[in-house]
């Protein structure tokens, strides 16, 4: 499937005319103290709202819709640019959903190949807080299982038959950083609202504490296949040297498409198949 974004047009500006110098000298200076006070009123407002715009949400949060997440099988096409703009992988990545009916957990199976040659696989659970992650670098010899308790993650690694074991303590209710694309789409988002996520990142230095911000900004539509066309709910996000924006299918609440730039300017284009 291609989809295609939509242009908007810059809102035109008026600026208006700076005044002369004569006038401002002319100023009474209780007008001046009395703006001067509005402009501090209104800075604090500002601040003040801004500060309240901004909620922690947690993965045990029964706003988010994890009842509707449904067993399925999907496609996404992932290209990687390089700061001249020049592609470096493309890769397919193949995920699978099961809901199992009497615990109701919840199990993302995803393999690709990437780059062509390297197989990587991964399975990750949740109940509906995070469980357990595997990841599997078939190619390298690099495994990985994670065990995710309330407020402790537990690590195994293995490279090269060379085994190593680690725990670090989080916070309750974090997320799995792996698996915020499958269920972002379920997050209780409204226009205005930033939602501030803590992750566990099993490949970033710090591991914990890794804070994801989100944030519902417009609408759209992405054209698609016979006059077909998807409206969509798009995402602002923000986490570390990464950023971007993702579009979710308001059907589905599926994520569709992905767009973002990381450290030293280098992009990502993901697009749902």
């Amino acid at each position: 499937m291609m989809f295609r974004e939509r242009k908007r047009d810059a809102a035109a500006r008026t600026i208006a005319p700076a005044a002369t110098k004569m006038s401002i000298q002319s100023m009474d200076t209780s007008i001046v103290k009395r703006r001067s006070g509005f402009a501090a009123f209104f800075l604090l407002l500002f601040l003040n709202l801004s500060a309240q715009a901004q909620v922690m949400l947690k993965s045990n949060d029964p706003a988010i819709r994890y009842d509707l997440i449904k067993p399925s099988h999907t496609f996404s096409k992932v290209t990687t640019f390089d700061s001249a703009g020049k592609k470096t992988i493309e890769f397919v990545n193949d995920k699978v959903t099961e809901v199992d009916p009497a615990t109701h957990a919840i199990t993302f199976y995803r393999f690709r190949q990437a780059p062509v040659g390297r197989f990587i696989k991964d399975v990750s659970v949740i109940g509906p807080t995070p469980v357990s992650m595997q990841f599997f670098d078939i190619t390298n010899k690099r495994e990985q299982s994670i065990n995710f308790r309330p407020s402790v993650v537990e690590v195994e690694s293995t490279t090269n038959g060379v085994r190593s074991n680690k725990a670090y303590n989080i916070a309750e209710g974090y997320f799995d950083d792996n698996i915020i694309l499958d269920i972002v789409g379920f997050f209780p988002l409204r226009k205005g609202v930033q939602v501030r996520l803590n992750t566990f990142n099993s490949s970033a230095p710090s591991k914990i504490d890794n804070m994801f911000d989100i944030e519902y900004v417009f609408d759209d539509r992405l054209a698609g296949d016979k006059d077909s066309a998807e409206e969509c709910r798009v995402l602002h996000f923000i986490n570390g040297e990464k950023a971007g924006y993702i579009w979710i299918d308001k059907v589905s609440n599926e994520v569709v498409k992905e767009v973002a730039t990381s450290a030293g300017n280098t992009s990502l284009l993901l697009v749902r198949i």
